[in-house]
C-alpha cells in the first residue's frame, strides 16, 4: 500500500511539473496565430475576419493543459467554487448561452462561446497550477521580444512575409485594406508583428513595456553576479525593443495606454521606493530613443496626429457612425443582445447597403458586449472586470493595477479584446495573474526583485 501511495504521489508530482512547463510554453506562443480556417465570408476578394470560423493551435494546447491540470489538482476544485470570480463568469455565461438562442448565426456564436470557455479555463489554470509567476512573466517577455523585433523589421523593410505555420498574412503598403499612414511621400506600412492589426500589436508591446519596466525597477540596485547582469540586460533589451516597436505600430491608443501604465509604475517607484537612479536611467534612455525615432519619422507621427488627414478623418467619422449604429441595435436588443460574435451580421441586417469591409464592430468593448449579450450579460462581465481591479488594488500590486488600467483604456476605444481570439487570451492571462493567490514561491517580492 505504501509503495502504491508513493508511486501515485510521484506521478502527480511529474504531472504538476509537466503542467508548469506546458503553461510556460503556452504563454510563450500566446501571440502565435496558427489556425485552421473552417469557413470565412469572402466577397470581392475581401475576407471579413469577424465572420471567420477558425480553430487555433493555442486552443489545442490549452485543452491539453487543462486536462493535465485537472488530473493533478482535482481535489482543489471544491475549494475554488466559493470564489466570487466564478459567480460573475457563471452569470455572464448564462447570458452568452441565451444570446446564442436568439443569434443570427449559431455556428459563429458557438465559436465565440468556445473562446469564452478557453478564456475561463486558462484563468483557472493560472490560479490553480503551481508555477513561478516571475518565470512566467519572463516567458511572456521572451515571446514579446521576438514579436517586437519582427514588427520593427517589418516597418524598416515596409513589408512582411506570409506563413501559414506562424499564422501570418503578407502585408504591403501598396495593397488596399492595409493599416498604413498616408503622407506626401506616399503610403507607409505600420508594424503588425505576427498579429492581425497594428493596434493589437501595439497593445502587446505596451504590455511588454509595462511588465519589463516594473521588473527592471524592482531589481536590487547593485549587480553583483553574472546572473543579475544577464537578467538586467534582458530587461533593458525588452524595454527598448518594446518601446521602439510600440512607436512604429503607430497605435495612438496603445501608446497612450502604455504611457499611462508605465507612468503609474514610475510614480510608484519614485515616491514609495525612492529608486531615483534607475528611474532616471530608464526615462533618459526612453526619451532619447523617442526623440531619435520621432525626429527621423516626424512626418509619419505628425500625420497620425493630424485630424484633417484623409485617413484619420475617415477613421474618426467611422467611429462616430459606429456609436450611432450601435445605439440603434442596442435599443432593439437590450435584454438578450443579437448573439455573441454576431454583431457584424446584425449590422448587415440593419444596414444592408454597407460594403463587407464596413461591417466592423463598434470600437468600444463595453458597447459591443451590450449589443451582443444584452445589458444583464454586460453587467455580469463588468462585475468580473471591476473585481479584477479590487483584487489588484487590495493587494497593492502596482504592476497589475497598471495592466488593468491599460485594459480599461483599450476596451473603451477598441473591440478586439472580446471580438477576436487573441483578445480573450491576453485578457485571460492578465486576469489569471491578478487573481492568482499570493505565493512565496512566485519570485516577485514586495520590496525588490531578488536574483
Amino acid at each position: 500500500m505504501k509503495i502504491n501511495y508513493k508511486l501515485k504521489k510521484l506521478n502527480i508530482l511529474n504531472v504538476k511539473k509537466l503542467v508548469k512547463y506546458l503553461l510556460y510554453f503556452v504563454v510563450f506562443i500566446l501571440p502565435l496565430q496558427t489556425r485552421y480556417i473552417v469557413s470565412a465570408w469572402t466577397e470581392d476578394g475581401f475576407s471579413l475576419e469577424f465572420h471567420a470560423i477558425s480553430f487555433y493551435f493555442t486552443d489545442l494546447l490549452i485543452i491539453i493543459l487543462v486536462l493535465l491540470t485537472l488530473s493533478a489538482y482535482f481535489k482543489t476544485i471544491s475549494a475554488q467554487i466559493k470564489n466570487r470570480l466564478w459567480y460573475f463568469l457563471g452569470v455572464f455565461e448564462i447570458f452568452i448561452i441565451i444570446s446564442i438562442i436568439v443569434s443570427y448565426n449559431y455556428n459563429l456564436s458557438l465559436l465565440h462561446y468556445f473562446w469564452f470557455i478557453i478564456f475561463s479555463l486558462l484563468i483557472w489554470v493560472l490560479i490553480t497550477a503551481q508555477y513561478n509567476k516571475l518565470k512566467l512573466l519572463f516567458w511572456f517577455l521572451g515571446a514579446s521580444l521576438l514579436q517586437g523585433i519582427l514588427g520593427i523589421s517589418q516597418f524598416i523593410s515596409q513589408s512582411s512575409f506570409s506563413s501559414k505555420y506562424l499564422g501570418m498574412a503578407k502585408h504591403s503598403a501598396s495593397d488596399l485594406g492595409q493599416a498604413v499612414i498616408e503622407t506626401v511621400s506616399g503610403r507607409w506600412l505600420r508594424a503588425y508583428g505576427g498579429l492581425d492589426h497594428p493596434n493589437i500589436f501595439g497593445v502587446l508591446m505596451a504590455t511588454s513595456l509595462i511588465i519589463s519596466l516594473y521588473l527592471l525597477l524592482a531589481q536590487n540596485k547593485k549587480i553583483k553576479s553574472f546572473k543579475k547582469l544577464r537578467l538586467s540586460l534582458f530587461l533593458w533589451a525588452s524595454i527598448l525593443i518594446s518601446f521602439m516597436a510600440l512607436l512604429v505600430s503607430f497605435s495612438r491608443l496603445a501608446i497612450g495606454a502604455g504611457f499611462i501604465g508605465a507612468l503609474l509604475i514610475v510614480l510608484y517607484y519614485l515616491f514609495y521606493k525612492k529608486n531615483y537612479k534607475q528611474i532616471i536611467k530608464v526615462i533618459s534612455a526612453l526619451t532619447l530613443l523617442a526623440v531619435i525615432i520621432i525626429s527621423v519619422y516626424s512626418q509619419l507621427f505628425f500625420s497620425r496626429l493630424d485630424t484633417d488627414n484623409r485617413l484619420e478623418k475617415k477613421s474618426i467619422n467611422e467611429r462616430q457612425e459606429q456609436i450611432v449604429e450601435t445605439k440603434t441595435i442596442i435599443k432593439d436588443n437590450l435584454y438578450f443582445g443579437v448573439g455573441v460574435g454576431n454583431y457584424s451580421l446584425a449590422l448587415y441586417e440593419y444596414y444592408p447597403d454597407k460594403e463587407i469591409y464596413e461591417l466592423q464592430p463598434v470600437h468600444n468593448s463595453f458597447l459591443l458586449l451590450i449589443a451582443e449579450v444584452g445589458i444583464f450579460g454586460f453587467i455580469a462581465f463588468l462585475m468580473f472586470f471591476l473585481y479584477l481591479f479590487a483584487i489588484a488594488y487590495s493587494r497593492k500590486q502596482v504592476l497589475y493595477v497598471s495592466l488593468w488600467l491599460m485594459l480599461l483604456i483599450i476596451m473603451l476605444a477598441e473591440h478586439w479584446l472580446i471580438s477576436l481570439h487573441f483578445g480573450w487570451l491576453i485578457l485571460a492571462l492578465i486576469s489569471g495573474l491578478i487573481l492568482r493567490p499570493v505565493s512565496v514561491g512566485d519570485g516577485i517580492k514586495k520590496k525588490r526583485l531578488k536574483n
